[in-house]
């Protein structure tokens, strides 16, 4: 089947499903399938949103996208459970067991307090931490990162089951206090972000 988006009248949506400014788009229907061009300018975004009773499929024709991943890493949902669930405190205690943590995530992370998942509070929530950080914590469930490509995106959650890994190890060998002995101090922290140009997150900073 050939689709000619060229001949079709353009509909401009503002805020489409929440997001930034608008999406330009050229729509073929047939009473059950929609496919649509879209066209997203610069600073724009489509809004959080769930699909209930359909699936999605989306291509990047030019331009470039932002690659979004969800995991339930065991060490995340476990920290979850032992920290409290606000952003400056997770993003510290991640901060200062792994040297490389402030670098994958210098703006920290986000926490989404538990909600019960798939539906539009969840979405919303996340929606509003991913407009700050890269990264955020699903509490009890796991965690949602975004990146520029699978790479990178794949590579920050690594990280930061990495860094929540040490953290469980280290307070199970600190008989459960998280009063460590040598954690990275906060100066340390402030030299990594100096030594790397990182655009840290100076509200996280002591």
């Amino acid at each position: 089947m050939l689709i000619d988006f060229d001949s079709m009248e353009e509909t401009v949506i503002p805020h489409f499903k929440g997001g930034e400014r608008e999406l330009a788009a050229r729509m073929y229907m047939d009473g059950r399938n929609k496919i649509l061009r879209g066209r997203l300018v610069s600073g724009a975004s489509i809004g959080g949103h769930t699909h209930d009773t359909s699936s999605e499929i989306i291509f990047v024709l030019s331009g470039t996208g932002r690659v979004l991943y969800h995991a339930h890493p065991a060490n995340v949902v476990a920290l979850t459970n032992v920290l409290p669930l606000d952003a400056r405190t997770f993003t510290r205690a991640l901060w200062k067991m792994l040297m490389e943590a402030m670098i994958a995530f210098p703006k920290g992370i986000g926490v989404v307090p538990w909600m019960v998942p798939g539906g539009p509070e969840i979405a919303s929530a996340t929606a509003d931490a991913m407009r700050v950080y890269d990264a955020c914590v699903w509490a009890h469930h796991g965690l949602f990162c975004a990146g520029n490509d699978f790479d990178s995106t794949f590579g920050l959650a690594q990280t930061i089951d990495k860094a929540a890994t040490v953290y469980a190890q280290a307070r199970a060998m600190n008989g459960g206090s998280d009063r460590f002995a040598s954690a990275i101090p906060d100066e340390g922290l402030r030299g990594i972000a100096e030594a790397y140009h990182l655009p840290v997150n100076e509200a996280f900073l002591a």
